[in-house]
């Protein structure tokens, strides 16, 4: 294994890259997401996966460039037609107002692509629209208000009670101390802050992204269930005779943490708050993979999510009226990301075939699937003959799923990935194959864009805020497309790598 790169081997690893990205026989979808660097200058990042492998492609300093929906669109246009010979299948972006007006715009110059939002924002912004439902101004009073009918102050309130009483423990090193030295005798693991979040924000025309402290990537799940573990320690500490002490204003906050921790609610609060975080915690988790299937995005969003609210319920651990509430803000979410690929993978999956689809629902995704073009192709056959293969897939896959069939049961088993059955058994269905094969080469979230932001949040660090853009970009294609090419040639030594000529410590990284 090699101990690091430096930025002459760039070029090297980039031809090798390229020779990845023109493989005729492979989709790659294009996952785009913007941050903030070190220097809080507004970063976009590139990503293609496939089935195979993921590739980092570019970080763009967009400078004075309002992120807009012209201008993700047209930056989305500019590193499509960068990459020429690559078979781009669609496109997959953050979840906010811009995008959604970008991919109509994509859709008009690109059609014969896809184009959706990430799902696991939208899980996110789900856990926000529980957790910390945003205040707006109603009118005709103009006063700030919660959505209507938002039945979750309570949990809100509670929420940011749990942040405070975690942010007391792990600031004051004694009771820390203390607490710990508690938690190692009963066996549990320490408090666990929530994780910082970014918030978009437009600034005079500048888009800005905001790290601040808020609920993220079901951390806030984290959290409730470390104080859960140890409410019994917490509870022993906060009643103890000298807790409340100190100057005026220290005891002021001291006494706000212990009743709001000796509280009768208090337990119930925290069983009812993880009980509805553990199922949306559970897809996030799920969604932070690149292999994820595109089809599997309607069935979680429509049915799973559905189902265990619904057991919630006849639980009575929330009510008709919070179920009600968590049902409208799951189809809202969905609806917002949803984009006409998870509809057609779902017709095309041979384990669900549509199944649970409403008749007009059906019909009109077929609809979709059948006007869908031909990647530009004169063929006034291709419609009907994607009909016909259609037909012909369908009766396959039901009598294979009625059966219950060897194939059908490695689909179920997870052996055989529905990508990998349209390769090898779509090919009796060619016209159907190609339209099958971009649809699930798709990605369903932009998770590969996180992790290239841990990429640049590593190299472009506080000791390195010097790096320029063009080096920073660089040193990220570097870190984080090494692995995937060191894995495709079988840990063959693919660079003759020295630091011994005049290398800088800032133009060297580790790859480990």
């Amino acid at each position: 294994m090699l101990d690091g790169f430096s930025i002459k081997n760039y070029e090297q690893l980039k031809k090798i890259n390229e020779s990845f990205l023109t493989d005729k026989l492979s989709y790659f979808c294009l996952t785009t997401d913007g941050w903030s660097n070190i220097r809080n200058d507004p970063i976009m990042n590139y990503v293609a996966t496939s089935h195979k492998k993921t590739l980092f492609l570019e970080s763009v300093s967009t400078g004075d460039h309002s992120h807009n929906a012209n201008f993700i669109a047209s930056d989305i246009v500019r590193v499509i037609e960068k990459f020429p010979g690559t078979n781009f299948c669609g496109v997959v972006t953050d979840n906010t107002s811009a995008n959604k007006n970008a991919w109509a715009q994509l859709k008009s110059k690109l059609p014969h692509l896809f184009f959706q939002g990430c799902m696991s924002h939208g899980l996110n912004l789900l856990v926000k629209d529980i957790f910390a439902a945003t205040k707006t101004r109603k009118p005709p009073s103009n006063e700030l208000g919660f959505p209507d009918g938002y039945p979750f102050e309570h949990l809100l309130e509670f929420a940011n009670n749990c942040k405070d009483a975690v942010k007391f423990f792990c600031n004051h090193h004694l009771m820390k101390v203390g607490l710990e030295n508690l938690q190692k005798k009963a066996g549990v693991k320490s408090l666990v802050k929530p994780a910082p979040t970014r918030f978009v924000i437009l600034l005079f025309g500048v888009t800005l992204y905001l790290n601040i402290c808020s609920l993220r990537w079901g951390t806030v799940l984290g959290c409730f269930q470390s104080i859960m573990d140890s409410e019994r320690l917490l509870h022993q500490i906060v009643t103890e005779r000298d807790f409340v002490s100190g100057s005026s204003k220290q005891k002021e906050e001291r006494q706000s943490i212990k009743t709001f921790i000796v509280a009768d609610s208090f337990v119930e609060l925290l069983r009812k708050s993880i009980a509805i975080l553990t199922p949306i915690d559970k897809l996030i988790v799920k969604y932070q993979s690149d292999s994820v299937a595109l089809s599997e995005v309607l069935v979680d969003f429509t049915y799973t999510q559905m189902t265990g609210f619904g057991e919630l319920k006849s639980q009575s651990i929330i009510s008709a009226n919070e179920h009600n509430y968590l049902v409208h803000l799951t189809r809202q979410r969905y609806e917002f990301l949803n984009g006409d690929a998870h509809g057609m993978g779902y017709l095309l999956d041979p384990r669900f075939i549509g199944e649970r689809l409403s008749p007009q629902m059906r019909q009109a995704i077929e609809d979709q699937l059948f006007s869908f073009p031909n990647d530009g192709a004169d063929d006034s056959g291709f419609r009907q003959a994607l009909f016909q293969q259609y037909t012909d897939f369908v009766i396959s896959a039901r009598t294979e799923k009625a059966n219950n069939s060897f194939r059908y049961e490695m689909l179920v088993k997870r052996v055989k990935s529905p990508i990998q059955y349209w390769l090898a058994d779509g090919a009796q269905w060619p016209y159907l194959q190609s339209v099958a094969l971009k649809l699930f080469s798709l990605a369903t979230s932009t998770a590969s864009c996180e992790r290239s932001f841990s990429n640049q949040g590593f190299i472009h660090s506080k000791l390195r805020n010097s790096l320029g853009p063009e080096r920073v970009e660089k040193l990220v294609y570097i870190r984080a497309n090494y692995q995937d090419v060191q894995q495709e040639q079988n840990d063959l030594q693919l660079f003759e790598f020295s630091c011994s000529d005049h290398c800088s410590d800032e133009e060297v990284i580790d790859v480990e």
